[in-house]
């Protein structure tokens, strides 16, 4: 946003002797991680992966070793960080909404059973949780001003001249909370705003499956929403399935589910604390031998 700053030499800008440190030190990061799929592969195991797709394309694309490692180090990156923080919105949803949280469990209930942790094939068949994360992208958007556009010819907007190259943000938490489109009570965490009379999941915004403009617009539309809305889905799903989400005992007042924290790019809520309950005995103990499976 301001090139000039470019030409200031590092002796009289700290900050960018600090970005030059540590882009040293997360490449030395990121190129160490992906070494260890290098290594791998060398040895014969071809799990599949990112990082193994890049490596084993690296004649097609011409990538460097620096570069391969920091297309895969900024999917990690990316995945991340968003990831954790829509977690904490939904966990604070759950606390402040309690009967979207049974609803789900009822769901969970019916469809998986008490037999075994739910699975990626059962998430079709789960349409509240399905919705349950578009409401919480919607409702908790990550980046609330969005990613910086520019524009790419003069333009007019409702009588306001908008010229080419203006760096444009989107307030990405007004358009999500349009009760044009998602009704009166869009200040509440309610998934069921996206499900049709018969308790599938329906289409709000025209062109617009995800239902919600957090992931951006146009060309630079985020290109993981499909990741996201996977690792959601099966994150609240397990997560529900297994415990149930409680304010400790004597909490008092009313959780804060509207001031955001900013957290580099993203906005996190207000800290608060978390109460979580295994929902039956036996939940505990299946999560236990799946993570043995997985490790």
């Amino acid at each position: 946003m301001l090139p000039w700053l470019r030409y200031i030499p590092s002796r009289f800008a700290k900050w960018k002797r600090d970005a030059q440190y540590w882009f040293i030190q997360d490449s030395l990061m990121f190129q160490r991680l992906l070494g260890t799929v290098v290594d791998d592969l060398a040895n014969g195991v071809d799990r599949p992966s990112f990082g193994a797709t890049i490596i084993k394309t690296q004649s097609k694309h011409g990538l460097s070793e620096l570069e391969q490692a920091w297309l895969v180090g900024d999917m990690l990156a990316a995945g991340g960080e968003t990831t954790s923080i829509s977690l904490q919105w939904w966990i604070l949803a759950m606390l402040a909404f309690p009967n979207v949280q049974a609803r789900a469990h009822a769901e969970l209930d019916e469809v998986v059973g008490r037999g075994r942790p739910p699975s990626f094939a059962d998430i079709p068949f789960l349409p509240y949780i399905r919705a349950m994360v578009k409401e919480t992208l919607r409702w908790s958007p990550i980046v609330p001003f969005g990613v910086p556009h520019a524009s790419t010819v003069d333009d007019w907007y409702e009588g306001m001249f908008i010229p080419k190259g203006t760096i444009c943000l989107q307030n990405v938490r007004v358009l999500n909370f349009d009760t044009k489109v998602y009704g009166e009570n869009v200040s509440e965490f309610d998934p069921s705003r996206y499900l049709d009379e018969k308790g599938q999941v329906k289409t709000l915004m025209g062109g617009r499956e995800e239902g919600h403009v957090s992931f951006g617009f146009g060309r630079r539309m985020c290109p993981g929403k499909h990741v996201a809305e996977g690792t959601l889905g099966i994150d609240f799903a397990t997560l529900l399935w297994g415990m149930r989400f409680e304010r400790p005992e004597g909490s008092q007042g009313e959780l804060d589910v509207r001031t955001l924290v900013q957290s580099g790019p993203g906005a996190r809520p207000v800290p608060f604390e978390c109460k979580m309950v295994p929902r039956f005995t036996e939940a505990e103990a299946l999560l236990n031998v799946g993570l043995n499976m997985y490790e």
